[in-house]
């Protein structure tokens, strides 16, 4: 995700590239010298605006490329089953109601900056965040993936027309990386504008407003400390940003950009 030249760099790694190896394809712009943003057009099925966060799944027909694509706000389908071919179209559209429209109020169907995506284990939900929105957006593709369609929940806010940030259990300040644990069927939450990560357990369902059950960098669901270094409760993250957990360790790696590091925990 080459975000300041708006588009995405696909690489072949099925063997050793080597260092300094070429993309053989690229999405959101016609050619590897072009740059623009929506290259140099308007909104359609094939410009990005400053892309972030990418995901792939299996199923719905195919292998599908995930993108968020933060200053358009909305999430690009691409199929990559078949190979990636410069330029592309993508197939299907989340958080507006077709390719070239952007929508700045918040309900269900619209998304404002979305920037972390990551989904569960069968590929069967899609988590969104909406930074700016300071919430995160559930889809569910248990009946297929369709453009435009509403999501299913939130998390973070109580309403879907509620954007405040805040600092407890039940809300969330500029939300970034996300990633999902399959061992314990939780969501794990870069609560980059509060310092801190949270943990939703998704196990009985995700009900619109559901309360985090755990907090890491932070001593409680309602300190926000901007800190940086090493503290008592074990470590300490400042505007933490990217997150995965290893599926076989279950090591849970957190990107903490405010401390120019890359911390490893075992995720509990």
């Amino acid at each position: 995700s080459d975000s300041g030249n708006n588009r995405i760099l696909a690489f072949d790694t099925r063997t050793d590239p080597g260092a300094g190896a070429s993309a053989f394809a690229v999405l959101g712009q016609p050619d590897f010298l072009s740059g623009s943003p929506n290259a140099g057009g308007g909104m359609d099925a094939t410009g990005l605006y400053d892309p972030r966060g990418l995901a792939v799944v299996d199923g719905m027909g195919g292998r599908l490329l995930a993108v968020a694509d933060r200053r358009n706000g909305r999430v690009l389908f691409f199929d990559v089953g078949d190979g990636v071919t410069t330029g592309e179209a993508a197939v299907a559209v989340l958080g507006a109601p077709d390719f070239t429209t952007r929508t700045s109020t918040l309900s269900a169907d619209t998304l404002t900056e979305p920037v972390g995506l990551v989904f569960d284990a069968g590929g069967q939900r899609l988590f969104v965040a909406d930074r700016s929105a300071s919430r995160i957006l559930v889809y569910d593709f248990s009946g297929g993936l369709s453009s435009g369609a509403p999501a299913a929940s939130v998390l973070g806010q109580t309403s879907w027309v509620d954007g405040t940030s805040g600092t407890t259990r039940r809300r969330l300040s500029a939300p970034y990386g996300l990633a999902y644990d399959e061992g314990s069927q939780t969501l794990w939450v870069a609560d980059s504008g509060n310092d801190r990560l949270l943990r939703y357990n998704l196990s009985s369902g995700i009900p619109t407003g559901a309360a985090a059950d755990l907090v890491l960098g932070q001593v409680s669901f309602t300190t926000a400390v901007p800190h940086s270094g090493v503290t008592r409760d074990g470590f300490t993250v400042t505007d933490p940003r990217g997150l995965v957990v290893d599926p076989s360790t279950r090591m849970l790696w957190i990107a903490d950009a405010g401390n120019h590091r890359i911390l490893a925990v075992a995720a509990p």
